[in-house]
């Protein structure tokens, strides 16, 4: 699931904190992992998937030509 840090408008990719139900656990895109209150983050709509910006994506970071 993805959610926005209301502070600093970065997307993370988040999980639900097993032992509390009102934090998640952020996992940030260089790599580190934070515990986050929801009412400090915006969870995000992420059930479209645009399926061509993905396939971009992917040869893009696997360096394939398209």
């Amino acid at each position: 699931m993805k959610a926005r840090i209301k502070e600093t408008g970065e997307v993370v990719s988040v999980i639900k904190d097993n032992h509390d139900d009102e934090y998640y656990v952020a996992r940030k895109k260089d790599g580190m992992s934070i515990i986050i209150h929801n009412s400090e983050i915006d969870l995000l709509n992420t059930a479209y998937i645009d399926w061509e910006q993905r396939r971009y994506e992917i040869a893009k970071a696997s360096n394939c030509t398209i």
